[in-house]
C-alpha cells in the first residue's frame, strides 16, 4: 500500500469513528471527545499520544482531551507564547 491509500485509509477509519460518535444518544461532549483523542493516537500511523486543541479568541488554547501529558505541555508551550495551532 502507497502513501496515499494509507493515508486515505487513516482519513476513512478516523471519519467513520467520528460519525459514529456522533450517532451515539447517550454520549455527551466530553466522552465523544475524549474518546476521539484516544482512537487518533490508536488509528494515525507514528502517533503515540493525541489531544484535542481548540483555539478561540484568537490566541487562547484549551484542550479539552489529551490521552497523555505531552499533548498538554505543547498546548501551554504554544499559550505561554501566544501561538495558536496553524
Amino acid at each position: 500500500m502507497n502513501d496515499q491509500a494509507g493515508m486515505e485509509a487513516t482519513h476513512l477509519r478516523v471519519a467513520e469513528l467520528v460519525q459514529g460518535l456522533h450517532n451515539r444518544p447517550d454520549a455527551d461532549s466530553d466522552t465523544v471527545v475524549a474518546e476521539l483523542a484516544e482512537h487518533a493516537a490508536v488509528e494515525i500511523p507514528g502517533a503515540q499520544y493525541a489531544g484535542v486543541t481548540l483555539a478561540r479568541s484568537g490566541k487562547e488554547i484549551d484542550t479539552p482531551a489529551a490521552t497523555h501529558h505531552w499533548p498538554l505541555l505543547l498546548d501551554k508551550i504554544q499559550q505561554r507564547h501566544r501561538r495558536a495551532p496553524a
